[in-house]
């Protein structure tokens, strides 16, 4: 069967007319049909051959390319009308071509610690990665073969008007390549290309911020965004560079000044509390904040917020405290 000719096939002569090609292959196609017979194997292939070749043989750009070829066998499901290659108006050609070269990248999503985003980190992520097809040679085509496009006669593009404006544009056809294939490749249907599950490393940069993108450049075919989701951290909140943090300090403490141990991820930095510090009062640790993405020795500022802690005195410190309170209001 795989030496049958199309036109053996459809039973068909090769100056057939068009009504003898369609009578015949609703015959065949009736003898050969699934639901027919039964799902046999054997007539299940025969109606997918006859199929195929009567897709081919309709179309007259498909049977002039068979001839020319003088093959026997031609397994395509490329389909394509007349009015597709002459279909679009001018405008609609022009609207095409200037909008259709938009960046349009897939966008990963990545989770990582406030800490790795203080500190840069290395992180392993999985994507799909494109790659050339080698079923076809990246032709796109079974049988590894191109053809010249019938509408732009192989140059891959196309003169259009549109009032008084006249452009040369990629031809929608072919798709600017000046080429066509016949038969879809199995493998990449067609595309040239594949996907395949890759894993790679990724260099996250310190002072990264929630919601940045990074775009991510693997070779031609590969380019993507990094979308950075970082999550919150239990002691700071950052707001740009800065970090904040609410301090309980007790009264004694605020009145009579004090240094505290504040813990910054792996590091301690101890902070001089001045006398007579107010509630709501702002300590600002200078350049020991949130580091800079655009530099690599900037840093914004910690700003500590203190909360005074009011004690719960009893009958002897409040009596203490009368005395105080004579003490410093005396006239």
């Amino acid at each position: 069967m795989d030496n049958l000719s199309y036109y053996d096939l459809l039973e068909v002569p090769k100056d057939f007319t068009l009504k003898e090609l369609k009578a015949s292959y609703k015959r065949l196609a009736k003898i050969h049909h699934p639901d027919i017979t039964n799902d046999c194997p054997i007539s299940e292939e025969k109606f997918k051959l006859i199929s195929t070749a009567y897709q081919i043989l309709l179309c007259p750009i498909k049977k002039q390319e068979y001839d020319r070829e003088q093959s026997g066998s031609f397994f395509s499901e490329f389909s394509f009308s007349m009015n597709d290659l002459y279909s679009n108006t001018a405008s609609d050609i022009f609207n095409d071509s200037f909008n259709k070269h938009k960046e349009n990248l897939e966008i990963i999503d990545l989770n990582i610690s406030f800490k790795e985003s203080f500190f840069g980190s290395k992180k392993n992520i999985s994507f799909f990665k494109t790659i050339y097809c080698s079923s076809c040679d990246a032709t796109g085509s079974k049988d590894k073969k191109l053809r010249s496009c019938p509408k732009c006669n192989g140059r891959g593009k196309n003169s259009v008007k549109s009032g008084f404006l006249e452009a040369e544009v990629d031809c929608e056809f072919c798709g600017g390549n000046g080429t066509i294939h016949l038969i879809k490749c199995d493998t990449c249907d067609g595309t040239k290309k594949i996907k395949s599950k890759e894993s790679i490393e990724i260099n996250i940069p310190k002072g990264i911020s929630d919601g940045d993108k990074l775009k991510i450049t693997i070779d031609d075919l590969n380019t993507f965004y990094l979308k950075l989701h970082i999550e919150n951290d239990s002691d700071f909140i950052k707001q740009d560079e800065n970090l904040f943090k609410q301090i309980d300090l007790p009264l004694t403490k605020a009145i009579l000044g004090t240094h505290i141990d504040l813990a910054l991820f792996d590091d301690t930095i101890n902070v001089e509390i001045p006398k007579n510090t107010k509630h709501k009062d702002l300590i600002i640790i200078k350049d020991k904040g949130f580091p800079s993405i655009n530099s690599n020795s900037s840093y914004g500022n910690i700003v500590l917020e203190i909360n005074i802690i009011y004690p719960i005195l009893n009958e002897e410190n409040l009596e203490l405290l009368y005395k105080l309170d004579l003490n410093l209001n005396k006239s």
